[in-house]
C-alpha cells in the first residue's frame, strides 16, 4: 500500500536512526541518534519542498521511498527530475552491488552496467510494457560483458543488485 506523508516520516525517522546506530552506534550511541535525527529532518523538509514534489510522488511507494533514502545518505543531495533520481538510485544500487561482491571477484563497472541497463529500459520503454521475454532482454546485451557472459550479468542484476527480476522466462 501507498505511505501516506506520516507513515513516510515514521519510516525515514526510523530508518535513519537505524542505520546510524548500526553504523556509528558502538563507538557513540547518543552522536549516531543526534545524526540519524539530523539527516531524517534534512530529507522530511526535502519532502515539504514544493521543488521536490516528483520526488515526493515517489516516496508513497516504500520500495522507492527506501531507495530515496539511501541516495539522500550515500550522495547528501537528491536530484529534483524523476529521470535523474532514477539515474542515481541504479548507480548507487551497482555500487553497493560492487561492494557487497569485491570478495567473490564479480564485479561489473557502473558505467557499463548504466549502459546495458539503459538499452533494457529503452527496449521495455518502446515496447510499453514492464517485463519482457528473458530472450528479448539477453538481445539487448552483446553476448561477454566485462569477461562474463550476458547470462552471468543478469544473474547477477537480479540476485544481487535487485535490479532486475526474472520471473517465468521474463524479466
Amino acid at each position: 500500500q501507498d505511505f501516506k506523508m506520516k507513515d513516510i516520516q515514521d519510516f525515514i525517522c526510523k530508518w535513519y536512526k537505524n542505520i546510524e546506530i548500526a553504523i556509528n552506534g558502538g563507538t557513540n550511541l547518543q552522536n549516531a541518534i543526534e545524526q540519524g535525527d539530523r539527516k531524517y529532518r534534512e530529507l522530511i523538509e526535502i519532502f515539504n519542498d514544493i521543488r521536490y514534489k516528483n520526488l515526493r510522488e515517489l516516496a508513497v511507494n516504500p520500495l522507492l521511498l527506501t531507495i530515496v533514502a539511501i541516495v539522500h545518505r550515500t550522495r547528501a543531495v537528491l536530484p529534483k527530475d524523476r529521470y535523474k533520481l532514477y539515474e542515481e538510485c541504479l548507480r548507487v544500487m551497482i555500487e553497493l552491488w560492487n561492494i557487497a561482491n569485491k570478495k567473490i571477484d564479480i564485479s561489473f563497472s557502473i558505467d557499463h552496467s548504466m549502459t546495458y541497463l539503459s538499452g533494457i529500459a529503452k527496449r521495455l520503454m518502446e515496447k510499453c510494457c514492464r517485463e519482457m521475454d528473458k530472450k528479448e532482454v539477453e538481445e539487448c546485451l552483446p553476448l561477454i560483458v566485462e569477461g562474463f557472459s550476458r547470462d552471468t550479468f543478469l544473474k547477477e542484476m537480479v540476485l544481487k543488485a535487485g535490479i532486475l527480476y526474472e520471473s517465468e522466462g521474463k524479466c
